[in-house]
């Protein structure tokens, strides 16, 4: 299993070159394979607003 924090949530986010290489190696696994933490959403909606 594979936990995004909330760095990788950024990248892929505001996209770019980082983003591209992070949804390389992403797209080599299964969906059940990835997950976040409430506390990445958490901290991502706090940002947001």
């Amino acid at each position: 299993m594979y936990i995004l924090d909330t760095d990788s949530l950024s990248l892929l986010e505001y996209g770019g070159e980082s983003a591209q290489l992070l949804l390389a190696k992403l797209s080599n696994l299964q969906a059940n394979e990835v997950a976040v933490t409430i506390i990445s959403y958490e901290e991502q909606m706090r940002g947001w607003m």
